[in-house]
């Protein structure tokens, strides 16, 4: 769904980004590799953006995850991921059409929803 770095480390600190998960190369005789990236980055997310307005109405399905606590709000992403694996691994056809996460506070407690929506080929 969305790009990510592909970095020379050492001693555990990014030296230079080489490129990118969507198969994106730094160019050559590029000094400023981190600048590259952005760049690269904010093209691929008006991309997406732009193919996620497009097909926002097709999806036939929506998981819904949410926690107040905070064990629970601190892990909520780790049960999205696990869960995400579960469904493209069993599911015919699963394809994740759109994100939405939302917080919302009173005085006492906090609540983050992570909204999954997805299209999935369905037997009749």
């Amino acid at each position: 769904m969305s790009c990510a770095p592909l970095c020379v480390l050492k001693d555990g600190l990014i030296v230079r980004i080489t490129g990118c998960s969507c198969g994106w190369q730094v160019p050559k005789g590029v000094t400023d590799s981190d600048d590259a990236y952005t760049s690269h980055s904010a093209t691929q997310s008006i991309h997406v953006k732009e193919r996620r307005t497009m097909s926002k109405s097709a999806f036939n399905g929506v998981q819904i995850f949410s926690a107040t606590m905070l064990a629970q709000r601190q892990t909520l992403g780790e049960t999205v991921t696990a869960w995400l694996g579960k469904a493209r691994a069993t599911r015919k056809g699963f394809e994740v059409v759109d994100m939405q996460v939302t917080q919302s506070s009173d005085e006492a407690f906090h609540c983050i929803a992570i909204c999954v929506f997805y299209n999935e080929e369905r037997t009749r």
